[in-house]
């Protein structure tokens, strides 16, 4: 079974509305594994966009973006994985979220809102694998963090440079 995560990709905007796209994860979802991968996909997204870095700041052109990396990465493993004669498929693991509510970790990637700015990545470990709540979600559209809610701990931000 999967470590489930959901991945929620956001801005600020100047009237103060978060514009958020939900993801779900499927498999490796713990931070050990999921900050590196979005320090990789920092370095992949500049490469896709060259020097188109406002994309770097619309939830949507992000998303997309690393359900494009997420697909990559997979088939570089589904290669290993055949090379050494195991039995392989693929399938998307980086998907919309839809309502699928099982989720033991959540990630929230700010996006800046200048070109050549960092995004702020903050883990939370979610207790009873339910994924975040309705309220959760909601208040990822108002407010700056998640807080006070029993079922939740904040575990980790950290800063990936996603411009120059």
């Amino acid at each position: 079974m999967g470590t489930r995560s959901e991945i929620y990709v956001r801005r600020k905007w100047d009237d103060g509305y978060f514009e958020v796209v939900e993801l779900w994860k499927h498999w490796d979802g713990y931070p050990e594994y999921m900050l590196p991968f979005f320090r990789r996909f920092a370095r992949f997204a500049r490469d896709c966009v060259k020097e188109q870095k406002h994309w770097l700041t619309y939830p949507p052109d992000i998303a997309s973006l690393l359900i494009a990396f997420d697909w990559e990465e997979k088939k570089k493993e589904a290669k290993r994985m055949k090379e050494m004669g195991m039995e392989i498929y693929l399938k998307p693991d980086i998907r919309p979220r839809s309502d699928i509510q099982d989720a033991r970790y959540a990630y929230i990637l700010d996006l800046p809102q200048e070109e050549n700015g960092d995004m702020l990545i903050t883990c939370y470990k979610i207790y009873g694998g339910g994924g975040l709540l309705e309220r959760d979600r909601d208040e990822l559209r108002e407010k700056a963090y998640l807080s006070g809610h029993d079922h939740l701990d904040k575990v980790r931000t950290v800063k990936v440079k996603l411009g120059d």
